[in-house]
């Protein structure tokens, strides 16, 4: 899907929010069809962050994660995501695990999540999702300091960091 159909593109180093376009629900289907079958039995595959959440704002970039049943796994899974446009950014570790980012021309469109089961962050990102999706006071709460931290933050790291208190706060239930 290119970048026009889906609304998916953030150019290195930029950091901005879209409103929600219908088309990221459908780029995730097609980007799960295309990982599915290079997932080991006992693997997860979700559609995370605000882009799958309609009526939120969110860095046009499809956040995607996928829970495998161990390390070894995860290891043979990476070695089939180059051939599909992914590269290796980062080991975010109980942050965020394994991430990889598909990217055309310097453009960014979607990052990939890798953790193994039980990892706690697997459940993290599903809860504040699924809060997200159920409730209109957080979608408000979450946008406003997603706003915030765009207009505040000099690099993507800090734009999350910026963020973090909030999710707590979502994720307390507060």
């Amino acid at each position: 899907m290119n970048h026009d159909e889906s609304g998916l593109g953030l150019p290195d180093g930029e950091l901005r929010l879209s409103q929600h376009h219908p088309g990221w629900a459908r780029a995730f289907g097609q980007e799960a069809a295309r990982l599915r079958p290079l997932l080991p039995p006992g693997s997860e595959l979700e559609h995370i962050g605000s882009t799958a959440v309609p009526g939120l704002i969110a860095k046009p970039v499809l956040d995607l994660a996928a829970m495998l049943p161990g390390v070894p796994a995860i290891a043979v899974f990476e070695t089939a995501l180059p051939a599909l446009g992914y590269r290796f950014r980062d080991d975010a570790g109980v942050s965020g695990g394994r991430v990889w980012l598909h990217e055309s021309g310097g453009t960014r469109t979607h990052i990939l999540h890798l953790v193994t089961r039980g990892d706690p962050q697997w459940g993290r990102w599903l809860t504040l999702r699924d809060l997200l999706l159920q409730s209109a006071r957080a979608r408000k709460q979450y946008a406003r300091a997603k706003a915030e931290a765009t207009s505040q933050a000099r690099s993507r790291q800090e734009y999350t960091q910026l963020k973090t208190t909030t999710i707590q706060r979502l994720l307390s239930g507060e």
